[in-house]
């Protein structure tokens, strides 16, 4: 398994964390091009928060090594970063390479 599909199994864990605690009409799809941010996302900020709290957690299990997810590159950008599962997953990649 590459490190993109491994990452983004640990994103689609926690989305599914995310669901569990919201009712059905307010799940997410655990996909690459789901939003996260704007007015597509079906996320609050509250949602959000939740979401980069538990991966954070699972990248730093899975992979032994503590990602800071936002950072100062991610508060320069909030937009592009956060923007779908499959930017967040990019971002992860980038810091595991570091």
């Amino acid at each position: 398994m590459s490190l993109e599909e491994r990452v983004m199994e640990v994103l689609r864990e926690s989305v599914g964390e995310i669901n569990e605690q919201v009712e059905e009409e307010k799940q997410i799809e655990a996909a690459p091009s789901t939003r996260l941010t704007g007015d597509e996302s079906p996320l609050d900020s509250l949602g959000l928060v939740s979401l980069i709290v538990s991966a954070e957690g699972k990248i730093n299990d899975e992979f032994g090594t503590s990602v800071a997810l936002v950072d100062a590159t991610a508060m320069n950008d909030p937009s592009g970063i956060f923007r779908d599962l499959g930017s967040l997953r990019d971002h992860i990649v980038g810091l595991l390479n570091e």
